[in-house]
């Protein structure tokens, strides 16, 4: 199974203080009990365990990805659960003008499931990331989700890149299957999209 790290923004931000390398030995502590507690759960239940080796698979996985985004997000306030919704209509509208030429439905929808695993791992493993800024700007912000966004992102070509990377993951996660063309077109119109926020 691929390694799969979650992010917790309270413990993102205190772990901010700490050296590299004890930030990345907690988060995969944190990381393997996470996936430990998915893969239980979801080996505990019938359907799991009538399934063969390949639904198997598919269940586990599904399984930590829902581990994932819901332990995030039970840890967002009110406007970092507003910051997130947007970055999910941003990837929505850019997906909708992505050719299918060069991207297929079955692929766009696949993207869409696992971008937002895919966003949340990113922030976590690199401690400094730009992605991460309008999470830990919103907590107790009053500015709106597309405000914050918009002020974090704009412009910002490491954003671009970051961004870029997150897709590269998933093109792993899918098999690679996505050509450099078109993971440049996504990244292109994920990053138009963020700066048309105002």
């Amino acid at each position: 199974m691929t390694h799969i790290r979650i992010i917790s923004v309270v413990s993102f931000l205190l772990l901010l203080t700490l050296p590299l390398t004890a930030h990345t030995m907690g988060s995969e502590a944190k990381l393997q009990a996470l996936i430990t507690a998915a893969e239980t759960e979801v080996t505990a239940t019938p359907a799991w365990q009538q399934a063969g080796s390949g639904e198997r698979q598919k269940l586990t996985e599904e399984a930590v990805r829902r581990k994932i985004i819901t332990t995030v997000r039970s840890r967002f306030d009110k406007m970092q659960l507003e910051v997130d919704r947007k970055v999910e209509e941003v990837l929505d509208k850019a997906l909708a003008v992505t050719s299918v030429k060069l991207v297929t439905s079955a692929q766009q929808e696949r993207i869409r499931e696992l971008f937002m695993e895919e966003w949340y791992k990113y922030m976590y493993l690199n401690k400094s990331s730009s992605i991460e800024v309008p999470y830990s700007s919103a907590k107790g912000s009053e500015l709106g989700g597309e405000r914050i966004l918009s002020n974090a992102f704009r412009g910002e070509k490491l954003v671009e890149n970051e961004i870029g990377e997150v897709l590269e993951n998933i093109n792993l996660r899918m098999g690679g299957v996505l050509d450099i063309y078109a993971t440049e077109e996504i990244k292109q119109y994920i990053f138009k999209q963020f700066n048309l926020l105002r």
